[in-house]
């Protein structure tokens, strides 16, 4: 019998198999190859797309840039809001009109200033008395200045999400002509001030999870022995290259517990997911295993997919006077760090005398102390089989991981930190850039490494938190997720 087959109530394996018809929830958007895409999809730039090119859905949060979910397939908006119709250009007009900047069917973000720039040129050997005018579909008139010495128009402006055409129109008397560019203008895939009370079909509270009418989310309120995980369940984020910022409040304890983290977990759907989170408390040190309601085997556990940074405010480990609570934190102080798929590894090491793989020894010891043994004669987090200490889980093997003591220059994957629990909002900055990982805190760079053979693959976005026999608020606030921008015009 495998020695990790616990407790195992039921089980629901993670892949996911085609579907004669779509079925709820994002995984009919995002996919690594055709074979993860619905009947008559392809897998195109990492999104399910019917063969026509079209992406289906069920909802609007399943569009992208703007485009609303019409008939099973994301379509574009078309919003009456233009500069009104125009004449059409005269064709033996004596005016050249070229744009300069942007690039035809290119992309921009909302929140970024454009620089709008086209030249005009003319049979003639004046540009005196013309007019230049700039409009977006969308957005209407955009004032420029044209300087009629160079023939350069240029103008700067934020334009809304969705797909716009710009046009540059020179006129004089009866003669014009123009020219037009397309672009497509993104907004953040996720962004929530929760000013107002979260829709429960878009994000899911469970377990003491609750939202604050003063607008944010609270996963323990204060209260000890708690925890609580805060989901989005109608959309998921994109794979490939991450950027997330968000605020985090703790305290008004200095020596607090335990702390939080925000994850995203790679899973088919909802009920999945679902199965997943009843499988952890939400603590500070990665997302701690709750095996009595879990439903999952350790198998499928230790299969995982998920990316977490954590924030710990709770000393784990012997060295801490903590050796009840493996594994070993990397130091004793608050704390950010990496985690991958649920495991602490290796981000957080046992020492290499941990006793693993050991004849079981002799029960004695402090429970604060490293030498402590439990009654099975092993260290915390090892049981006794066939009279060798082996891990309890397979996230804390690491012969089986591969994971040993960190080498000496190994990429550091946490950031000690200054006490966080001081009542406080503090922005955090997380950057996923095909293998590289930055962290910054309140606008300093806390970490900044490389993840070996890292496959960041998107998934459900959500915040966990908990406390022990030790308690503290545990606050999240003002999330903004970049998600890939992509060219949805004509």
């Amino acid at each position: 019998m495998n020695r990790y087959l616990t407790i195992v109530v039921g089980l629901f394996f993670l892949g996911a198999c085609p579907q004669e018809v779509p079925s709820p929830g994002p995984a009919t958007v995002s996919c690594t190859d055709d074979t993860e895409c619905l009947n008559g999809q392809s897998c195109v730039d990492s999104l399910c797309v019917a063969n026509d090119g079209k992406t289906m859905c069920i909802t609007d949060a399943q569009c992208l840039n703007g485009q609303t979910c019409m008939n099973g397939f994301c379509e574009a908006l078309l919003l009456n809001n233009d500069a009104g119709p125009v004449d059409e250009p005269n064709e033996n007009s004596e005016f050249g009109v070229t744009f300069s900047t942007p690039s035809d069917r290119s992309t921009a973000r909302t929140w970024e200033t454009l620089t709008i720039s086209g030249t005009i040129t003319s049979d003639t050997d004046s540009l005196e008395g013309i007019e230049v005018i700039l409009t977006s579909s969308l957005d209407g008139t955009i004032d420029g200045t044209f300087n009629t010495e160079t023939g350069l128009f240029v103008a700067e402006a934020t334009l809304t999400e969705g797909n716009h055409a710009l046009t540059l129109e020179a006129q004089r008397d009866d003669d014009r002509s123009s020219a037009t560019v397309n672009i497509t203008l993104c907004s953040y895939q996720f962004d929530e001030d929760f000013s107002e009370e979260p829709d429960p079909d878009i994000w899911r509270k469970f377990d003491s999870a609750i939202y604050i009418e003063d607008g944010w989310i609270d996963m323990t309120n204060n209260q000890t022995s708690t925890w609580g995980k805060f989901f989005n369940v109608a959309q998921t984020v994109q794979p490939g290259n991450l950027d997330v910022q968000f605020r985090i409040y703790t305290g008004p304890l200095e020596a607090g517990a335990d702390g939080f983290s925000m994850t995203i977990i790679d899973t088919p759907d909802v009920p999945s997911l679902e199965k997943i989170l009843n499988c952890f408390t939400g603590l500070g040190n990665h997302i701690s295993p709750l095996r009595n309601s879990c439903e999952l085997s350790v198998e499928e556990l230790g299969a995982l997919q998920a990316f977490s940074i954590e924030f710990d405010t709770y000393p784990n480990g012997f060295q801490c006077a903590a050796s009840v609570n493996p594994p070993i934190d990397p130091t004793c102080e608050d704390h950010v760090a990496i985690t991958f798929n649920g495991s602490a590894m290796p981000f957080y090491w046992f020492p290499e005398d941990w006793g693993d793989y050991e004849a079981c020894g002799t029960p004695g010891g402090s429970w604060t102390s490293y030498d402590y043994r439990a009654e099975n004669g092993c260290k915390y987090g090892l049981e006794c089989v066939d009279d060798l200490c082996l891990p309890k889980y397979p996230w804390w093997d690491r012969e089986l991981l591969g994971y040993g003591p960190p080498a000496a220059g190994a990429p550091q994957f946490w950031a000690e930190m200054e006490n966080i629990e001081d009542s406080q909002w503090h922005d955090v900055h997380i950057v996923l850039a095909g293998t590289n990982a930055t962290v910054t805190f309140d606008d300093q760079e806390i970490i900044n490494a490389t993840v070996p053979e890292f496959d960041y693959k998107g998934g459900y976005l959500g915040f966990t938190g908990g406390s022990g026999a030790i308690g503290n608020y545990h606050r999240f606030d003002d999330l903004k997720v970049k998600g890939t921008c992509y060219y949805t015009g004509p």
